[in-house]
């Protein structure tokens, strides 16, 4: 996998987002040559790229508040998407 550019890295994922869905309004309006469609949509993916990864690494986390045995409030990872509680 290429290296993310550095402008992308520093990026939150709001404005990583914004800049995703402007090139996704510049590429589907189809007013843009060749050449600037092929390096809009690699910005893109780099984008896509770099929103996942700050997804998952909040993911990791964000905890939930339970009762524990003892009836004091503890904290637990939440529970992934793809496994069973």
């Amino acid at each position: 996998m290429a290296e993310t550019p550095a402008d992308i890295q520093g990026l939150s994922y709001e404005d990583a987002l914004k800049q995703l869905e402007a090139l996704i309004r510049k590429l589907e309006t189809g007013s843009i040559d060749l050449a600037d469609s092929i390096a809009s949509y690699e910005r893109g993916a780099a984008l896509a790229a770099h929103c996942s990864k700050l997804l998952e690494a909040t993911e990791q986390k964000v905890e939930r508040l339970v009762l524990g045995a003892d009836g004091k409030p503890a904290e637990e990872p939440l529970p992934r998407l793809d496994e069973d509680e």
